[in-house]
């Protein structure tokens, strides 16, 4: 069936060329997909360097919580040590009046924690909001590393 075709090196030219034009191609649609899931890789690994779990986040949450909260916890308590040695018998003036003076500076170290407690408090919410929001996109990320890693495995078995 081939005897049948002319061929000469003009047909067989034009036959190549047209070969090698589908190549080129296809080699440009694969780099075009490869470099566009590269890219969102790249771009999630980015994002997920700063971003933690849904767990991790309610976990950190939770000891800033604790945290803060005990040292609150501790100033008020020197407080009201404070407010109770006032009250001992034959403290001289002197001595009263630095312990109040004392027990003024611990209230507003007090207001200071208070508002420290409330700023963390936010923004350990804040990592929770990102994290719920980011958490749709890990198994995509989790699929492309995998990819990532498996091409990068079958090529250093080719090298």
């Amino acid at each position: 069936m081939l005897s049948n075709l002319p061929l000469t090196q003009q047909s067989i030219d034009k036959a190549v060329g047209r070969a090698l034009e589908t190549v080129r191609e296809i080699d440009a649609a694969n780099f075009r997909e490869d470099k566009l899931w590269r890219d969102e890789l790249e771009q999630l690994e980015r994002r997920f360097q700063c971003v933690l779990t849904i767990d991790q986040a309610k976990d950190r949450a939770q000891a800033v919580e604790r945290e803060q909260n005990s040292i609150v916890k501790a100033i008020e308590t020197e407080i009201a040590e404070g407010l109770k040695l006032i009250e001992t018998p034959y403290l001289s003036l002197l001595e009263q009046r630095g312990i109040k003076r004392h027990v003024e500076s611990l209230e507003s170290s007090l207001i200071e924690a208070k508002r420290v407690r409330e700023r963390e408090i936010r923004r350990s919410g804040a990592l929770i909001n990102d994290a719920k929001t980011w958490a749709p996109f890990r198994p995509r990320y989790e699929e492309l590393k995998k990819r990532a890693r498996d091409l990068e495995r079958a090529t250093a078995r080719i090298r």
